[in-house]
Protein backbone atom coordinates (compact mmCIF):
# COMPACT_ATOMS: atom_id res chain seq x y z
CA UNK A 1 0.00 0.00 0.00
CA UNK A 2 1.47 3.26 -0.81
CA UNK A 3 0.94 6.76 0.24
CA UNK A 4 -1.64 7.03 -1.74
CA UNK A 5 -3.90 3.86 -0.55
CA UNK A 6 -3.04 2.00 -3.59
CA UNK A 7 -2.41 -1.70 -2.94
CA UNK A 8 -0.79 -3.94 -5.59
CA UNK A 9 -1.07 -7.62 -6.10
CA UNK A 10 0.92 -9.63 -3.74
CA UNK A 11 4.42 -10.04 -4.19
CA UNK A 12 4.87 -13.33 -2.37
CA UNK A 13 2.77 -16.41 -1.56
CA UNK A 14 3.20 -19.24 0.91
CA UNK A 15 1.57 -22.37 1.82
CA UNK A 16 1.99 -23.61 5.45
CA UNK A 17 0.34 -25.38 7.53
CA UNK A 18 -0.93 -23.65 10.85
CA UNK A 19 1.29 -24.43 13.90
CA UNK A 20 -0.61 -26.05 17.23
CA UNK A 21 0.22 -23.82 20.21
CA UNK A 22 -1.47 -25.62 22.90
CA UNK A 23 -2.66 -24.61 25.69
CA UNK A 24 -3.69 -28.22 26.16
CA UNK A 25 -0.89 -30.52 25.03
CA UNK A 26 -1.17 -33.94 24.09
CA UNK A 27 0.64 -36.81 24.82
CA UNK A 28 0.15 -40.51 24.18
CA UNK A 29 2.51 -43.56 24.62
CA UNK A 30 0.57 -45.87 22.39
CA UNK A 31 -0.40 -43.83 19.73
CA UNK A 32 1.86 -40.68 19.64
CA UNK A 33 4.96 -39.99 18.34
CA UNK A 34 7.89 -38.18 18.28
CA UNK A 35 6.93 -35.69 15.80
CA UNK A 36 3.97 -35.01 16.99
CA UNK A 37 2.47 -31.58 17.67
CA UNK A 38 0.92 -32.48 20.39
CA UNK A 39 -2.74 -31.69 19.16
CA UNK A 40 -5.75 -34.60 19.67
CA UNK A 41 -4.96 -35.76 16.18
CA UNK A 42 -1.19 -35.74 16.31
CA UNK A 43 -0.11 -36.33 20.25
CA UNK A 44 3.33 -36.49 21.14
CA UNK A 45 4.51 -39.92 22.43
CA UNK A 46 6.79 -38.56 25.38
CA UNK A 47 5.72 -36.82 28.19
CA UNK A 48 8.97 -34.70 28.55
CA UNK A 49 8.52 -33.23 25.10
CA UNK A 50 4.48 -32.35 26.33
CA UNK A 51 6.78 -30.34 29.38
CA UNK A 52 8.95 -28.54 26.60
CA UNK A 53 6.12 -27.70 24.20
CA UNK A 54 3.97 -26.00 27.11
CA UNK A 55 4.17 -22.62 28.09
CA UNK A 56 3.31 -21.01 31.53
CA UNK A 57 -0.19 -22.13 32.61
CA UNK A 58 -0.38 -24.65 30.16
CA UNK A 59 -1.93 -28.48 30.68
CA UNK A 60 -0.14 -31.46 29.65
CA UNK A 61 -2.95 -34.08 29.56
CA UNK A 62 -1.16 -37.72 28.96
CA UNK A 63 -3.49 -40.75 28.24
CA UNK A 64 -3.94 -43.81 29.29
CA UNK A 65 -0.66 -45.98 28.99
CA UNK A 66 2.98 -47.21 30.76
CA UNK A 67 5.54 -44.62 30.08
CA UNK A 68 8.78 -45.94 30.10
CA UNK A 69 11.23 -44.02 27.40
CA UNK A 70 13.95 -42.54 28.43
CA UNK A 71 11.88 -39.00 28.14
CA UNK A 72 9.50 -40.36 30.57
CA UNK A 73 12.07 -40.40 32.99
CA UNK A 74 14.13 -37.87 34.99
CA UNK A 75 11.18 -35.22 34.03
CA UNK A 76 12.36 -31.69 34.71
CA UNK A 77 10.27 -28.18 34.23
CA UNK A 78 12.17 -25.32 33.07
CA UNK A 79 12.60 -23.52 29.52
CA UNK A 80 15.13 -25.48 27.13
CA UNK A 81 18.77 -23.87 27.48
CA UNK A 82 18.04 -22.33 30.98
CA UNK A 83 18.21 -24.26 33.96
CA UNK A 84 16.63 -22.06 36.51
CA UNK A 85 14.10 -20.56 34.60
CA UNK A 86 11.06 -22.50 35.80
CA UNK A 87 7.88 -23.70 34.13
CA UNK A 88 4.71 -23.61 35.93
CA UNK A 89 2.41 -25.89 34.23
CA UNK A 90 -0.30 -28.86 35.07
CA UNK A 91 0.89 -32.19 34.48
CA UNK A 92 -2.28 -34.40 34.75
CA UNK A 93 -3.45 -37.80 33.53
CA UNK A 94 -6.75 -38.23 32.10
CA UNK A 95 -7.05 -41.79 33.41
CA UNK A 96 -5.76 -41.52 37.22
CA UNK A 97 -3.02 -43.72 38.35
CA UNK A 98 -4.76 -47.02 37.88
CA UNK A 99 -4.24 -46.36 33.64
CA UNK A 100 -1.18 -44.08 33.76
CA UNK A 101 1.78 -45.37 34.93
CA UNK A 102 5.36 -44.15 34.70
CA UNK A 103 8.03 -47.12 34.73
CA UNK A 104 11.33 -45.79 36.15
CA UNK A 105 12.52 -49.53 35.29
CA UNK A 106 14.62 -50.16 38.34
CA UNK A 107 17.30 -47.51 36.74
CA UNK A 108 16.27 -43.98 36.42
CA UNK A 109 13.92 -41.79 38.73
CA UNK A 110 10.73 -39.58 37.36
CA UNK A 111 10.84 -36.48 38.97
CA UNK A 112 13.74 -33.68 39.21
CA UNK A 113 12.35 -30.41 40.17
CA UNK A 114 15.23 -27.74 40.78
CA UNK A 115 14.71 -25.06 39.06
CA UNK A 116 12.85 -23.02 41.48
CA UNK A 117 9.50 -23.60 40.72
CA UNK A 118 6.19 -22.77 42.94
CA UNK A 119 3.24 -25.25 43.86
CA UNK A 120 1.25 -23.99 40.90
CA UNK A 121 3.40 -26.59 39.13
CA UNK A 122 0.63 -29.54 40.21
CA UNK A 123 1.08 -33.18 39.25
CA UNK A 124 -1.61 -34.94 38.69
CA UNK A 125 -2.37 -38.77 38.56
CA UNK A 126 0.20 -40.83 38.07
CA UNK A 127 1.12 -43.71 39.07
CA UNK A 128 5.48 -44.38 39.63
CA UNK A 129 6.99 -47.30 40.04
CA UNK A 130 10.14 -49.17 40.31
CA UNK A 131 12.68 -46.05 40.77
CA UNK A 132 15.96 -46.14 41.70
CA UNK A 133 17.66 -43.61 44.03
CA UNK A 134 21.49 -43.45 43.05
CA UNK A 135 22.49 -41.55 46.41
CA UNK A 136 21.00 -40.73 50.13
CA UNK A 137 19.87 -37.50 48.91
CA UNK A 138 18.15 -38.14 45.64
CA UNK A 139 14.66 -39.58 45.59
CA UNK A 140 14.36 -42.85 43.44
CA UNK A 141 11.17 -41.23 42.56
CA UNK A 142 10.75 -37.99 43.06
CA UNK A 143 13.51 -35.40 44.34
CA UNK A 144 12.25 -31.20 45.31
CA UNK A 145 15.60 -29.99 45.80
CA UNK A 146 16.94 -25.75 46.20
CA UNK A 147 18.19 -24.44 43.31
CA UNK A 148 21.61 -23.06 44.33
CA UNK A 149 21.26 -18.96 44.27
CA UNK A 150 17.26 -19.20 42.69
CA UNK A 151 16.38 -20.63 45.95
CA UNK A 152 14.12 -22.97 46.94
CA UNK A 153 11.90 -25.41 44.51
CA UNK A 154 8.41 -26.56 44.94
CA UNK A 155 5.48 -28.79 43.56
CA UNK A 156 2.18 -30.10 44.41
CA UNK A 157 1.60 -33.52 43.71
CA UNK A 158 -2.09 -35.03 43.42
CA UNK A 159 -3.89 -38.56 43.47
CA UNK A 160 -0.88 -40.21 42.65
CA UNK A 161 1.09 -43.31 43.75
CA UNK A 162 4.53 -44.38 44.01
CA UNK A 163 5.19 -47.58 45.05
CA UNK A 164 8.23 -49.94 44.38
CA UNK A 165 11.35 -47.77 44.22
CA UNK A 166 14.86 -49.28 44.99
CA UNK A 167 18.40 -47.93 45.56
CA UNK A 168 19.92 -45.93 48.21
CA UNK A 169 17.87 -43.24 48.57
CA UNK A 170 14.36 -43.15 50.12
CA UNK A 171 11.13 -42.67 47.70
CA UNK A 172 10.58 -39.06 47.81
CA UNK A 173 13.94 -36.59 48.54
CA UNK A 174 13.01 -32.71 49.43
CA UNK A 175 15.98 -30.82 50.77
CA UNK A 176 15.30 -27.00 51.11
CA UNK A 177 11.98 -27.46 48.82
CA UNK A 178 8.58 -27.46 49.78
CA UNK A 179 6.33 -30.92 48.50
CA UNK A 180 2.81 -30.78 48.64
CA UNK A 181 0.90 -34.26 48.72
CA UNK A 182 -2.81 -35.19 48.51
CA UNK A 183 -4.78 -38.22 48.05
CA UNK A 184 -1.28 -39.64 47.48
CA UNK A 185 -0.09 -43.50 48.69
CA UNK A 186 3.66 -43.85 49.49
CA UNK A 187 4.63 -47.65 49.25
CA UNK A 188 6.38 -50.18 49.41
CA UNK A 189 9.77 -48.48 48.63
CA UNK A 190 13.31 -50.08 49.92
CA UNK A 191 15.86 -47.90 50.83
CA UNK A 192 19.31 -50.03 50.67
CA UNK A 193 21.87 -49.68 53.02
CA UNK A 194 24.56 -52.09 51.63
CA UNK A 195 27.78 -50.06 52.95
CA UNK A 196 28.87 -49.17 49.32
CA UNK A 197 26.86 -45.66 50.46
CA UNK A 198 27.97 -45.17 53.77
CA UNK A 199 30.56 -43.50 55.37
CA UNK A 200 32.10 -43.00 58.84
CA UNK A 201 28.69 -41.70 60.84
CA UNK A 202 26.27 -41.54 58.16
CA UNK A 203 22.66 -41.51 59.03
CA UNK A 204 20.71 -43.59 56.75
CA UNK A 205 17.30 -41.69 56.25
CA UNK A 206 13.78 -42.87 55.46
CA UNK A 207 12.24 -45.38 53.37
CA UNK A 208 9.52 -43.49 52.22
CA UNK A 209 10.22 -39.69 52.39
CA UNK A 210 12.88 -37.51 53.21
CA UNK A 211 13.19 -33.65 54.07
CA UNK A 212 16.18 -31.80 54.93
CA UNK A 213 16.68 -28.35 54.81
CA UNK A 214 19.86 -26.98 52.81
CA UNK A 215 21.91 -24.08 54.30
CA UNK A 216 23.30 -22.83 50.64
CA UNK A 217 26.33 -20.45 51.89
CA UNK A 218 25.73 -19.68 55.90
CA UNK A 219 22.62 -20.04 58.44
CA UNK A 220 21.02 -16.66 57.26
CA UNK A 221 20.24 -18.39 54.36
CA UNK A 222 19.11 -21.48 54.86
CA UNK A 223 16.54 -23.25 52.84
CA UNK A 224 14.05 -25.03 54.84
CA UNK A 225 12.91 -28.15 53.70
CA UNK A 226 8.51 -28.26 53.65
CA UNK A 227 6.19 -31.24 53.52
CA UNK A 228 2.45 -31.21 53.57
CA UNK A 229 0.74 -34.33 53.69
CA UNK A 230 -2.82 -34.65 53.15
CA UNK A 231 -5.46 -37.48 53.13
CA UNK A 232 -1.86 -39.99 52.20
CA UNK A 233 -0.84 -43.00 53.19
CA UNK A 234 3.28 -43.64 54.06
CA UNK A 235 2.71 -47.35 54.50
CA UNK A 236 4.80 -50.42 54.12
CA UNK A 237 8.56 -48.93 53.25
CA UNK A 238 11.88 -50.05 54.95
CA UNK A 239 15.22 -49.35 55.27
CA UNK A 240 17.24 -52.66 54.08
CA UNK A 241 20.22 -53.57 55.64
CA UNK A 242 21.74 -56.15 53.22
CA UNK A 243 25.85 -55.79 53.06
CA UNK A 244 28.54 -55.80 55.98
CA UNK A 245 28.04 -52.11 57.98
CA UNK A 246 30.22 -51.46 61.06
CA UNK A 247 27.73 -50.65 64.53
CA UNK A 248 29.70 -47.75 64.46
CA UNK A 249 29.35 -46.23 61.17
CA UNK A 250 25.70 -46.19 60.28
CA UNK A 251 22.51 -44.43 62.36
CA UNK A 252 18.75 -45.33 61.07
CA UNK A 253 15.98 -43.17 60.75
CA UNK A 254 12.61 -43.31 59.69
CA UNK A 255 11.65 -46.29 57.74
CA UNK A 256 8.47 -44.04 56.80
CA UNK A 257 9.41 -40.33 57.28
CA UNK A 258 12.79 -38.16 58.41
CA UNK A 259 12.87 -35.01 58.39
CA UNK A 260 15.99 -32.96 60.12
CA UNK A 261 15.22 -28.57 60.63
CA UNK A 262 12.59 -29.05 58.46
CA UNK A 263 8.49 -28.01 58.58
CA UNK A 264 6.13 -30.66 58.24
CA UNK A 265 2.82 -30.94 58.45
CA UNK A 266 0.64 -34.14 58.66
CA UNK A 267 -3.19 -34.14 58.25
CA UNK A 268 -5.93 -37.12 57.73
CA UNK A 269 -2.92 -39.20 56.98
CA UNK A 270 -1.51 -42.65 57.82
CA UNK A 271 1.49 -43.72 58.52
CA UNK A 272 1.65 -47.20 59.38
CA UNK A 273 3.71 -51.07 58.74
CA UNK A 274 6.87 -49.42 57.73
CA UNK A 275 10.01 -51.33 58.61
CA UNK A 276 13.90 -52.31 58.76
CA UNK A 277 14.85 -55.84 57.60
CA UNK A 278 18.55 -57.00 57.77
CA UNK A 279 20.92 -56.56 60.39
CA UNK A 280 20.09 -54.57 63.16
CA UNK A 281 23.44 -53.57 64.11
CA UNK A 282 23.12 -49.99 63.02
CA UNK A 283 21.59 -49.21 66.06
CA UNK A 284 18.44 -47.25 67.12
CA UNK A 285 16.03 -46.37 64.74
CA UNK A 286 12.59 -44.96 64.65
CA UNK A 287 10.55 -46.90 62.22
CA UNK A 288 7.28 -44.35 61.74
CA UNK A 289 8.46 -40.69 61.78
CA UNK A 290 11.42 -39.23 63.24
CA UNK A 291 11.85 -35.91 63.64
CA UNK A 292 14.89 -34.19 64.49
CA UNK A 293 14.69 -30.49 65.20
CA UNK A 294 12.09 -29.82 63.18
CA UNK A 295 8.95 -28.33 63.46
CA UNK A 296 6.37 -31.12 63.21
CA UNK A 297 2.38 -30.85 63.57
CA UNK A 298 -0.08 -34.10 63.43
CA UNK A 299 -3.85 -33.66 63.10
CA UNK A 300 -6.19 -36.05 62.69
CA UNK A 301 -3.71 -38.85 62.08
CA UNK A 302 -2.95 -42.03 63.19
CA UNK A 303 0.75 -43.81 63.38
CA UNK A 304 0.79 -47.88 63.64
CA UNK A 305 1.70 -51.39 62.34
CA UNK A 306 5.78 -49.70 62.30
CA UNK A 307 7.93 -52.13 63.09
CA UNK A 308 11.50 -50.91 64.95
CA UNK A 309 14.19 -52.93 66.35
CA UNK A 310 13.32 -54.88 69.80
CA UNK A 311 15.19 -53.10 73.05
CA UNK A 312 17.46 -50.77 70.87
CA UNK A 313 16.17 -47.85 72.68
CA UNK A 314 14.30 -46.10 69.92
CA UNK A 315 10.53 -45.55 69.76
CA UNK A 316 8.85 -47.71 67.43
CA UNK A 317 6.06 -45.20 66.36
CA UNK A 318 7.30 -41.42 66.51
CA UNK A 319 10.03 -39.48 68.07
CA UNK A 320 10.44 -35.60 68.08
CA UNK A 321 14.57 -35.64 68.40
CA UNK A 322 15.34 -31.76 69.64
CA UNK A 323 18.70 -30.37 70.62
CA UNK A 324 20.44 -27.18 70.83
CA UNK A 325 22.97 -26.36 68.53
CA UNK A 326 26.22 -23.61 68.98
CA UNK A 327 25.82 -22.67 65.39
CA UNK A 328 21.94 -22.71 64.79
CA UNK A 329 18.99 -21.75 66.15
CA UNK A 330 17.01 -24.07 65.48
CA UNK A 331 12.64 -23.63 65.44
CA UNK A 332 11.64 -26.54 67.40
CA UNK A 333 7.47 -27.37 67.63
CA UNK A 334 5.47 -30.17 68.02
CA UNK A 335 1.58 -29.93 67.81
CA UNK A 336 0.05 -33.50 67.93
CA UNK A 337 -3.64 -33.10 67.98
CA UNK A 338 -7.06 -36.12 67.66
CA UNK A 339 -3.80 -38.48 66.31
CA UNK A 340 -3.44 -42.45 67.56
CA UNK A 341 0.51 -43.73 67.84
CA UNK A 342 -0.14 -47.12 68.97
CA UNK A 343 -0.07 -50.59 67.41
CA UNK A 344 3.67 -50.23 66.57
CA UNK A 345 6.23 -52.55 67.72
CA UNK A 346 8.15 -53.17 70.14
CA UNK A 347 4.55 -52.47 71.60
CA UNK A 348 6.34 -50.84 75.01
CA UNK A 349 7.98 -48.20 74.14
CA UNK A 350 6.51 -46.06 70.62
CA UNK A 351 6.23 -42.52 71.52
CA UNK A 352 9.43 -40.23 72.50
CA UNK A 353 9.85 -36.62 73.30
CA UNK A 354 13.18 -34.85 73.68
CA UNK A 355 11.69 -30.78 74.78
CA UNK A 356 15.18 -30.05 76.61
CA UNK A 357 15.02 -28.19 73.16
CA UNK A 358 11.89 -27.41 72.16
CA UNK A 359 10.12 -24.01 71.76
CA UNK A 360 6.95 -25.03 71.53
CA UNK A 361 4.87 -28.54 71.96
CA UNK A 362 1.12 -29.01 72.19
CA UNK A 363 -0.25 -32.33 73.00
CA UNK A 364 -4.04 -32.58 72.99
CA UNK A 365 -7.11 -35.03 72.29
CA UNK A 366 -4.69 -38.09 71.18
CA UNK A 367 -3.85 -41.80 72.11
CA UNK A 368 -0.48 -42.47 73.21
CA UNK A 369 -0.17 -46.23 73.74
CA UNK A 370 1.57 -47.45 76.69
CA UNK A 371 2.83 -43.99 77.93
CA UNK A 372 1.18 -43.38 80.75
CA UNK A 373 3.96 -43.24 83.28
CA UNK A 374 5.86 -41.16 81.02
CA UNK A 375 6.44 -37.19 82.31
CA UNK A 376 4.89 -35.64 79.44
CA UNK A 377 1.50 -37.75 79.68
CA UNK A 378 -1.16 -35.60 80.97
CA UNK A 379 -4.71 -36.99 81.30
CA UNK A 380 -6.09 -33.07 81.77
CA UNK A 381 -4.78 -32.40 77.93
CA UNK A 382 -6.75 -35.50 76.69
CA UNK A 383 -4.04 -37.98 76.65
CA UNK A 384 -5.41 -41.81 76.43
CA UNK A 385 -3.65 -44.63 76.45
CA UNK A 386 -5.71 -47.65 75.16
CA UNK A 387 -6.19 -49.58 72.22
CA UNK A 388 -8.06 -47.70 69.70
CA UNK A 389 -9.59 -51.40 68.34
CA UNK A 390 -8.68 -50.62 65.03
CA UNK A 391 -11.32 -52.78 62.17
CA UNK A 392 -9.00 -54.57 60.30
CA UNK A 393 -5.61 -54.07 58.60
CA UNK A 394 -7.00 -50.88 57.21
CA UNK A 395 -6.61 -49.17 60.41
CA UNK A 396 -10.60 -48.21 60.42
CA UNK A 397 -11.43 -47.56 63.65
CA UNK A 398 -14.25 -50.20 64.53
CA UNK A 399 -17.79 -49.32 65.90
CA UNK A 400 -16.49 -50.34 69.67
CA UNK A 401 -13.34 -48.21 69.60
CA UNK A 402 -12.98 -46.04 72.46
CA UNK A 403 -11.43 -43.35 70.49
CA UNK A 404 -15.01 -42.31 69.00
CA UNK A 405 -15.77 -39.25 69.71
CA UNK A 406 -12.79 -38.20 71.82
CA UNK A 407 -11.33 -36.03 69.63
CA UNK A 408 -11.17 -31.71 69.97
CA UNK A 409 -12.37 -29.48 67.57
CA UNK A 410 -9.22 -27.00 67.84
CA UNK A 411 -5.87 -26.42 69.48
CA UNK A 412 -3.40 -23.84 69.43
CA UNK A 413 -0.44 -23.01 67.53
CA UNK A 414 2.42 -21.06 68.76
CA UNK A 415 1.21 -18.02 67.56
CA UNK A 416 -2.48 -18.49 69.16
CA UNK A 417 -3.69 -19.33 65.84
CA UNK A 418 -6.59 -21.98 66.13
CA UNK A 419 -5.98 -25.34 64.27
CA UNK A 420 -8.76 -26.45 63.18
CA UNK A 421 -10.15 -30.59 63.01
CA UNK A 422 -10.62 -31.50 59.89
CA UNK A 423 -14.23 -32.32 58.70
CA UNK A 424 -13.57 -34.87 56.77
CA UNK A 425 -11.48 -38.31 56.66
CA UNK A 426 -8.88 -39.80 55.01
CA UNK A 427 -10.96 -40.73 52.03
CA UNK A 428 -12.76 -37.79 51.52
CA UNK A 429 -15.98 -38.41 53.80
CA UNK A 430 -17.91 -35.73 55.78
CA UNK A 431 -17.82 -36.50 59.69
CA UNK A 432 -21.61 -36.92 60.89
CA UNK A 433 -23.06 -33.48 61.90
CA UNK A 434 -19.55 -31.80 62.51
CA UNK A 435 -20.85 -28.95 64.10
CA UNK A 436 -22.66 -31.03 66.63
CA UNK A 437 -20.65 -33.84 67.22
CA UNK A 438 -16.85 -34.49 68.45
CA UNK A 439 -14.27 -35.65 65.97
CA UNK A 440 -13.09 -39.40 66.29
CA UNK A 441 -8.83 -39.82 66.80
CA UNK A 442 -7.00 -41.29 64.14
CA UNK A 443 -7.17 -40.67 59.90
CA UNK A 444 -9.93 -42.45 59.71
CA UNK A 445 -13.93 -42.11 60.17
CA UNK A 446 -14.92 -45.34 62.52
CA UNK A 447 -17.20 -48.11 60.82
CA UNK A 448 -20.79 -46.75 60.61
CA UNK A 449 -23.90 -49.26 61.62
CA UNK A 450 -26.27 -49.42 59.04
CA UNK A 451 -28.59 -48.03 61.43
CA UNK A 452 -26.25 -45.01 61.92
CA UNK A 453 -25.22 -44.39 57.99
CA UNK A 454 -29.28 -44.33 57.14
CA UNK A 455 -29.53 -41.26 59.97
CA UNK A 456 -26.10 -39.52 58.93
CA UNK A 457 -26.36 -40.26 55.38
Amino acid sequence: VDSNNYESSPSMQEKAKPHFQGPKWYVDTNNGSVNGEGSPGEPMRDIQDGIDAAEEGDTVLVLPGTYDNSDDQNLTFNYSGDNNQPKHIVLISRGGPDSTIIDCEGSESAFLIASATDTTLQIIGFKIINGWSQSPGQGSAISIIFSGGNGESQAAFKNCIIEDGDGYGPAVSIIGGTGIFRDCVIRNNRHEANGDDLGNGSDINAGGIFVYSMGYCCPEETYTGKLLLDRCKVVSNYIDYTGAISPYNCFPRGAGIWTADADIRIMNSLIADNYFSGSNTCGSGVAGLDGVNSEITLINSTITGNQGYSGDGSPSGFRANNYYHEFYDYDTKTIIFNTIIAGNTPNSYQTDFDNSATDFIALENSVFENSTDDDWFDPDDGHYDFNPQFADTTYVLSEYSRAIGRGGSSIEDADENDLLAPSVDLLGNPRPNPAESSPDLGAYEHVLSDYRRAVYY
